[in-house]
């Protein structure tokens, strides 16, 4: 039976839809959620799938390009 973990990240970011008839033809922002899932056939020397710091370790570089960002 496999393992799993489950994180979620969240960012804000924005986007307009320029062709839109009502308001969201104008800039806007959204709180996005991430939730990323490891599986694992076997735990780790830890007995964990996955330390959580080093999931949020590896994933901050790729999150913080879409943050805060149009």
């Amino acid at each position: 039976m496999p393992y799993r973990i489950c994180k979620t990240f969240e960012i804000e970011n924005g986007h307009m839809l320029s062709k839109h008839p009502g308001k969201c033809k104008f800039p806007h922002g959204h709180t996005r959620k991430i939730e990323l899932v490891l599986e694992a056939g076997d735990l780790d020397e830890n007995d964990m799938v996955c330390d959580f710091k080093i999931l949020k370790e590896t994933m901050e570089s790729f999150l913080e390009q879409y943050d805060h960002s149009m």
